[in-house]
């Protein structure tokens, strides 16, 4: 009997201790805590980095870091003194570690680095390591090395020791350490600290994993080197300001009107990085509808959101385009419940002004409302080559592209008032004694080009063939050519975009482009003019100069291009921007010796 009992007794304390052991095991598996649920509830913005080491590689081994290595501003300083030193601080360190910074990172930030700001402002970062105990011996490392450079530089002891629930804590000047499981707790207040070591033993009833926008919005995540959230019903003020309703100048209205409309409803936003071989992409994303602009911003986003803007024209100096929808006449029209009250007078006398201009027609609904919402502008480089009085400062063309609703009725009206614009343009330049314009009108396969071209001032102006004014880049013209219609500061970029096709690109809101050649060439097209502004400008030398304005063409011929896209889908709007670097460092040295 005794023998029974004592077996008894001994299965069930065996049964204790094994489900003491299990509940324990599972309260301090670190597997079972994510960083967001380590979070405070009252977290406003977080940010992810989980794959450090794939990051590292693009920045000093792959393709894409090795191309922003040759930027002379970031050799400069990877040369510098100051960089090695750090160097040998890093090798010591490395020493006193037994690893190298590569591995010892990578073993650090095996699980990730997370940070976040809480509602009151506190800021929270976690790391967690590969592995609780990989994380207790590296910290023994560390703070020895710290704690014996301190010793040998005469100061005193810069760790602190405290302790909470069995735990050590560390405070390191400002900053409070709490190590747990595979956790290093980094934060401004002790507080802080201990509330984050409370949820790794304890759980939570509320945390940030629980927040449902948290949520909705990491299931969307997908993979990425860097994720962020932003809470926004968190930090958006109950009454938003004016800023956040109107606009104070129409050209930002009708650029980035919509966009007050997504800051003042949408629940929450995130942003995201990836990088893929030579281009990197960055996207903020948040939730989107359409009602919320109703109708007053339709003009920006069309019905239902779902307004698209017009393929991309190419030209053969292709340097920056803007492609987008945008209901001109509609932003116009609207304007009084758009914009500030100041800058609706300013506009409401603009439109009267206009509206003389255009012999009485309103400017909005007779003339703005000819045109599609699909419009572009495009700025291209220049031939000066071709040019027989090449001016001293050499700008690019730009251009304006919209289609016609009604061309038989407005072909006509528009070749009217380009004329008036010319004879108004000669008159107040006959006035201030400047030069006029000369016009001519070319008919075309189907194409109708109107052109003006300045005069030069004879015994003045005729005689700077290679130095002559700036007006001599421009020769104001449009063209037609079906339903297109083109406005141009230069002739031969009206006839180009006439006739030009357009390149298949993704479907967008707003397709913004730039192309980082193009811009080099105008930038070295410039060149003395530039180097000779700095020097007025900063009082350089010409050598110190020219180092500052290579410095400028290197890194802009490092970029090979560069295209921002708005785009709205069912219940989301996304701006992307992408940069791709040039593939190849032939012709920087070169460059940097013009």
């Amino acid at each position: 009997m005794s023998t029974t009992r004592s077996s008894f007794g001994g299965v069930v304390v065996l049964a204790v201790v094994c489900l003491f052991a299990t509940f324990t095991s599972a309260l301090f598996a670190d597997e079972e805590r994510t960083a967001s649920s380590l979070m405070s509830a009252n977290v406003v913005a977080y940010i992810e980095l989980t794959e450090t080491d794939s990051l590292i590689a693009h920045l000093l081994d792959r393709e894409f870091g090795k191309r922003i290595q040759e930027v002379p501003a970031l050799k400069a300083a990877l040369q510098s003194n100051q960089f090695k030193q750090g160097l040998v601080v890093l090798t010591l360190a490395e020493i006193g570690l037994n690893t190298t910074w590569r591995e010892f990172t990578q073993d650090f930030t095996a699980g990730g680095v997370y940070g976040a700001v809480e509602a009151n402002g506190n800021p929270v970062l976690l790391v967690k390591a590969k592995s609780g105990e990989w994380l207790d011996q590296a910290r023994e490392k560390v703070m020895n090395i710290v704690r014996t450079q301190a010793k040998r530089s005469g100061n005193s002891d810069p760790i602190k020791e405290s302790n909470y629930r069995d735990l050590t804590t560390y405070q390191v000047g400002e900053a409070w350490l709490g190590y747990v499981g595979d956790w290093l707790i980094v934060t401004q207040h002790e507080k802080t600290c201990h509330q984050v070591i409370d949820r790794f033993l304890d759980g939570a009833d509320a945390t940030l994993a629980d927040n449902k926008r948290f949520k909705q919005a990491k299931a969307n995540a997908g993979e990425n080197l860097a994720w962020a959230f932003v809470d926004a019903e968190k930090i958006r003020p109950k009454n938003p300001p004016d800023q956040l309703k109107y606009t104070d100048n129409i050209l930002a209205e009708i650029l980035f009107g919509g966009i007050l409309d997504v800051i003042r409803n949408t629940p929450y936003a995130t942003s995201s990085i990836k990088i893929e071989g030579r281009k990197l992409a960055w996207e903020v994303a948040a939730p989107f509808d359409a009602k919320w602009s109703g109708e007053s911003r339709q003009h920006f986003f069309g019905k239902q959101g779902k307004g698209e803007a017009p393929l991309r024209l190419q030209t053969k100096r292709h340097l920056a385009s803007m492609a987008a929808y945008r209901d001109i006449s509609q932003a116009w029209l609207r304007y009084s419940d758009l914009m500030t009250e100041k800058a609706a007078d300013g506009l409401a006398q603009a439109d009267a002004t206009l509206a003389t201009f255009f012999g009485g027609k309103d400017f909005g609904d007779d003339i703005l409302s000819t045109l599609r919402p699909q419009v572009q502008l495009i700025v291209s480089g220049q031939d000066f080559e071709e040019f027989p009085l090449k001016p001293t400062i050499k700008l690019p063309a730009f251009a304006l592209v919209g289609t016609l609703r009604d061309v038989k009725t407005m072909k006509p009206e528009l070749r009217r008032v380009f004329l008036s614009f010319v004879g108004f343009l000669n008159v107040v330049g006959a006035m201030e004694g400047n030069m006029q314009l000369n016009f001519d009108i070319q008919e075309d396969d189907d194409t109708s080009l109107l052109t003006s071209s300045f005069l030069p001032i004879k015994g003045k102006d005729d005689q700077r063939v290679d130095e002559a004014p700036i007006q001599f880049n421009f020769s104001p013209s449009v063209a037609f050519r079906g339903d297109r219609f083109v406005i141009s500061s230069s002739k031969a970029l009206a006839k180009e975009l006439a006739t030009a096709k357009a390149v298949q690109t993704t479907a967008s809101n707003t397709d913004i482009y730039a192309d980082g050649e193009q811009i080099g060439a105008i930038l070295k097209q410039n060149l003395e003019s530039l180097i000779g502004q700095n020097m007025l400008n900063e009082g350089h030398t010409r050598e110190q100069a020219e180092q500052e304005i290579n410095i400028i063409l290197t890194i802009v011929s490092a970029i090979r291009g560069a295209e921002l896209r708005l785009v709205t889908d069912d219940d989301l709007i996304r701006v992307k921007l992408q940069l791709e670097v040039s593939g190849s460092s032939e012709g920087t040295s070169d460059q940097a010796k013009q």
